[in-house]
C-alpha cells in the first residue's frame, strides 16, 4: 500500500544561538550582473568556435579582453589549443554554446564562478549537444574584473598547464 514520504521534523535552534544553521547558508549565489557577462564572454570565447573560418588559437585573441596574461598563457598550453584542427576543418566542425546560468561560490576571499551551459557541435555528419560547466577564478584588475584561471569543458587548471608541470599533465 503507497504511503507518503515523512517530511522529517525540523525544531528551534538552541536557546542563546543565532538561529543560523548550516542549511542556511547558501554554497551559491547568484552572480552580479558584471560577472555574469565575464562569465559568459569568457566561456563563449574559450569553448565556441567554427573550424570552417577559424584558425586553431583564434580564440585566444578572444580571451585576451576577459582573460588575465597569466591565464593567455596557461590557454596556450591547455588541452584546447591543442585540438586537431585539421581533422575539425575537414568535417566543418563549428561548436555554439547556450549559457543556462552563472552563479558565485560563497567561498572565503575568492571570486569563483560556475557557468553552466549547453554546448551544441555540429558537423557535415550531426549535430550533438551536450551540457557542460567551467569553474572560474575572477580577479580584480585595473581593467575590472578578469578571468585568472578556468577549469571544466575540457581546460585544466593554470598550475596543471604552468610549463614546468605541462609535460606531467599530458603523458
Amino acid at each position: 500500500m503507497w504511503s507518503p514520504v515523512a517530511t522529517p521534523e525540523v525544531s528551534a535552534p538552541p536557546t542563546g544561538t543565532s538561529g543560523a544553521t548550516t542549511a542556511e547558508i547558501a554554497p551559491y549565489s547568484p552572480a552580479t550582473a558584471e560577472l555574469r557577462e565575464l562569465a559568459q564572454r569568457f566561456a563563449r570565447a574559450v569553448c565556441a568556435y567554427d573550424a570552417r573560418r577559424e584558425g586553431a588559437h583564434d580564440f585566444l585573441v578572444r580571451v585576451s579582453t576577459v582573460g588575465t596574461a597569466e591565464a593567455l598563457d596557461w590557454l596556450r598550453l591547455s588541452q584546447r589549443a591543442r585540438l586537431n584542427w585539421s581533422s575539425l576543418k575537414a568535417r566543418d566542425e563549428r561548436v555554439a554554446i547556450t549559457v543556462t546560468g552563472v552563479s558565485r561560490v560563497n567561498h572565503a576571499d575568492e571570486i569563483r564562478l560556475v557557468v553552466e551551459f549547453i554546448r551544441t557541435t555540429t558537423t557535415r555528419f550531426a549535430t550533438v549537444r551536450s551540457f557542460d560547466q567551467l569553474t572560474l577564478e575572477v580577479v580584480d584588475t585595473p581593467d575590472g574584473p578578469k578571468v585568472a584561471d578556468a577549469q571544466g569543458a575540457g581546460l585544466y587548471s593554470r598550475s596543471c598547464c604552468s610549463p614546468r608541470r605541462f609535460w606531467r599533465c599530458w603523458r
